[in-house]
């Protein structure tokens, strides 16, 4: 039984005031209720898909394995393979095709079809991809084990590296991923930015995608030096003159390190590049940065090859002069 009262809520009034603010007391609790009641969405009602947002917007083929989930209905829920012809066979419902859809589109197809038949009324289904059969992460160029990664759920480019066995020494500065489903747009993602680790975690790959490692470009070191040959730049890492003789194991104690110098081809013609290596050791001169294709040249000294030689043989000669003179006496 609902009693009303009419009563004076003039706000200049006290009696109205208080009136009104024991009014306020006793019916705020049954209004928070009744909002909550309004704003939760009642699971038996409306014709929406519970499909998870984790799961990749990506389209099925056979072979694939799917999880299909009908709320509150664990006889039409099972796990299913999408066969040859592109259908999968419902529980209750028959085949249904669902070549190219995705998870979203199979889970309404699969509302759609149990209306239809009239099974259910009102279904909520949830479908997932349990396993990419036929498609996988293809990984290329300069990581350990070449090869294409089945990764089932939400991977990123770390977890496609990692399972890859990682980048070799001679990766170069760019990884350019392909997108199946938008393959005329490749990205390309610099190696040595400063936030690389976080770009890694958090470009996400879905099956049919493709990543490509590049290799890193060369520079040569020859002439008088330990160990002459052809140099990566590793990771894209910028190296200079001092950093390339490092790796080539120093100059030789024969080489003329006031005469280096750098050959590099340009586009149109060659220049060379003079260097004076104990200049650039005191800061003299500038530690060059090297390109791709440059050639680091250190002359050997014909001076000090002859003076090392010549001290040696002019020893031995006075020796055998010297033998020669007491066997004759």
């Amino acid at each position: 039984m609902l009693i009303t009262t009419k009563v004076d809520m003039d706000r200049r009034s006290p009696m109205g005031s208080i009136l009104l603010g024991g009014l306020i007391i006793i019916l705020a609790p049954q209004m928070i209720s009744a909002q909550a009641q309004q704003g939760t969405p009642n699971p038996t009602s409306g014709s929406t898909s519970t499909q998870s947002s984790n799961a990749p917007a990506f389209p099925v083929s056979s072979g694939d394995l799917l999880d299909i989930r009908v709320f509150n209905t664990p006889e039409l829920s099972a796990q299913t393979r999408v066969n040859e012809q592109g259908a999968i066979q419902l529980p209750i419902g028959g085949a249904l095709s669902v070549d190219g859809l995705t998870a979203d589109q199979i889970a309404v197809a699969i509302e759609h079809r149990l209306i239809e038949r009239d099974i259910m009324h009102n279904p909520h289904v949830g479908v997932s991809v349990v396993e990419y059969a036929t498609q996988g992460i293809t990984v290329l160029g300069e990581v350990k084990s070449p090869g294409i990664y089945s990764l089932f759920g939400r991977h990123t480019l770390y977890d496609v590296l990692a399972a890859a066995g990682g980048p070799t020494q001679n990766q170069g500065p760019t990884i350019t991923i392909t997108h199946k489903n938008d393959p005329s747009h490749p990205e390309n993602i610099e190696v040595h930015s400063p936030n690389y680790s976080a770009i890694q975690n958090a470009k996400v790959l879905l099956p049919g995608d493709t990543v490509m490692l590049s290799r890193a470009d060369v520079f040569y070191v020859v002439g008088d030096v330990g160990k002459s040959g052809a140099f990566y730049f590793q990771n894209g890492q910028p190296l200079t003159v001092m950093n390339a003789l490092s790796l080539a194991g120093s100059p030789n104690w024969s080489a003329s390190i006031k005469h280096a110098s750098i050959v590099r081809k340009n586009a149109t013609s060659t220049e060379l590049i003079s260097l004076n290596i104990p200049d650039i050791f005191k800061a003299k001169q500038a530690d060059v940065e090297l390109r791709a294709g440059d050639i680091l040249f250190v002359p050997g000294s014909l001076f000090k090859r002859v003076s090392v030689s010549a001290i040696p043989g002019l020893a031995t000669g006075l020796a055998t002069t010297s033998v020669s003179s007491a066997l004759l006496r």
